[in-house]
């Protein structure tokens, strides 16, 4: 009788390679350090982040707004009005910041940057795990203590978004993670928490009908009714007001563009919708030589930039090309929406992974996404735009300078639209990555 083969013994651990919890917690650590050295550089630093409008408004004072209105919602006080620390978001975005006055408004501008850090790492880690197929702890480690720094400190949008202490990277992250990590069955959720606190994460609802994840949808939606009746029900007149005036009259977007209500006229333009940091497709007509401040001919451009997004953007997801996909939604935010700030921008750091992605497949869609990140390295707060000498460089030139952002968009939109017809579609649902083999 033959004896049975020994069994195989485990091979020894290399000696000095960390394991998976050394790596997480090394990545955490990395988090911490980094987000006090931003939370540092916003205070006393601002001259590496290098926005002009700091000097005059302090730092996070876009935080400081929100902080505000939490504390105007609970006592009951006017939300909607004019002035230096106008408010333009949903009652709900107001009640979020609630929780942080147990820590004072000087612990919480350090979590808020420390947190913003934490979010492109994860945002990050996760794309290099399901894109890259990198393991989940070396993505959760090169994006903590290498990637998501490096972003914040190359890309105009981190820079601002860090001065102003905004929730663009909150919400990308929700709506991200709700794509690419949550399983199918409690998908949506986050969606419609971010679209309950701005309106702009809604769109993403056109990803999972084009999947046709209809419980998705309805999740989200159920959520998005929820948060916003619990807000409404801690104060019934702020919410009145706000979805039965503020946002269908154009007082919403005054408070965003023009809080001190400014009259614009073609000598002021640039305090209203056409300010520089305003890189849309109204933006860009609300400055020379448009200098169009109605909603028409805006509208019309909007619509067929919407149109031809949600076009490619159903076309890649047949394709399987989810990242790119998640790319081309986030531009036609940016193009289609009235009102896109730089901090919005925050997803260009996902364009060098997708041009790794696409660098085989689709090279010129790969080329225009590293010429879109490139462009968003650009500081387009400094007022040196909007004065001498710049201004009297040859219009054109300066046309092309004070609009980089949506023209790279722009043309990273149309060459998605001519590229994405030459994909073949890809039968049947992917199956998603189970949520522990994303996150380490």
């Amino acid at each position: 009788m033959d004896e049975p083969a020994p069994a195989p013994t485990a091979r020894p651990a290399r000696r000095g390679r960390l394991g998976t919890p050394a790596k997480v917690t090394l990545g955490l650590v990395a988090v911490l350090c980094w987000g006090l050295l931003f939370d540092a550089l916003v205070r006393t630093g601002r001259w590496f982040l290098d926005t002009s409008y700091s000097p005059f408004l302090g730092p996070l004072h876009d935080l400081d707004i929100h902080y505000l209105a939490a504390h105007l919602a609970l006592h009951h006080h006017a939300l909607y009005r004019f002035g230096g620390y106008a408010f333009s978001n949903p009652p709900l975005a107001a009640y979020a910041f609630a929780p942080f006055h147990a820590i004072g408004f000087r612990a919480t501008m350090t979590v808020w940057t420390v947190g913003q850090v934490a979010c492109l790492a994860v945002v990050l880690a996760v794309t290099l795990r399901r894109f890259l197929a990198v393991a989940p702890a070396d993505a959760w480690l090169v994006s903590a203590a290498g990637l998501a720094p490096a972003s914040m400190a190359l890309f105009f949008p981190f820079h601002s978004m860090l001065v102003w202490g905004q929730l663009a990277l909150v919400l990308m992250t929700l709506v991200f993670v709700d794509l690419f990590v949550v399983p199918p069955r409690f998908r949506g959720v986050l969606i419609g928490a971010a679209a309950a606190v701005k309106l702009l994460p809604a769109l993403f609802v056109v990803w999972l009908l084009t999947r046709k994840e209809l419980g998705a949808v309805a999740r989200a939606a159920v959520t998005f009714v929820v948060l916003t009746v619990a807000a409404a029900a801690l104060w019934v007149h702020a919410s009145v007001q706000y979805w039965l005036h503020v946002l269908p009259s154009s007082k919403a977007l005054l408070l965003a563009v023009d809080p001190r209500n400014i009259p614009i006229t073609a000598r002021t333009w640039i305090f209203g919708v056409g300010r520089v940091p305003n890189q849309s497709l109204r933006g860009m007509l609300g400055r020379p030589p448009f200098l169009w401040f109605s909603t028409f001919p805006w509208i019309v451009l909007a619509v067929c930039a919407l149109g031809a997004g949600l076009y490619v953007t159903y076309r890649l997801l047949g394709q399987r090309r989810d990242l790119a996909a998640f790319v081309t939604l986030m531009v036609t935010t940016m193009l289609a929406s009235p009102v896109s700030w730089l901090h919005y921008w925050v997803f260009v750091a996902l364009c060098p992974f997708l041009a790794i992605a696409e660098w085989r497949q689709d090279r010129p869609l790969a080329i225009a996404s590293v010429a879109l990140a490139v462009l968003t390295c650009a500081n387009l707060e400094d007022l040196v735009l909007v004065s001498r000498p710049l201004t009297t460089m040859v219009p054109a030139c300066l046309f092309v300078v004070r609009n980089l952002y949506v023209l790279g968009a722009l043309g990273f939109l149309v060459t998605a639209a001519v590229r994405v017809r030459h994909g073949a579609e890809v039968p049947g649902e992917p199956a998603p990555p189970a949520l522990l083999e994303v996150l380490p």
